[in-house]
């Protein structure tokens, strides 16, 4: 069974992905709505 700080740690590396895929989101849908679709396709296709 893992100890507590190792589990600490994985949380936090796992929301900070979480974060950053939010935020990844959030400027292709800013892109979105400026009509800039080619590029937020773009910025998505980063996520995979």
């Amino acid at each position: 069974m893992e100890d507590i700080p190792t589990k600490i740690i994985e949380i936090q590396k796992l929301q900070s992905e979480i974060d950053r895929r939010t935020r990844v989101e959030q400027e292709a849908e800013a892109l979105i709505c400026q009509c800039r679709f080619s590029e937020a396709v773009e910025l998505l296709a980063t996520l995979d």
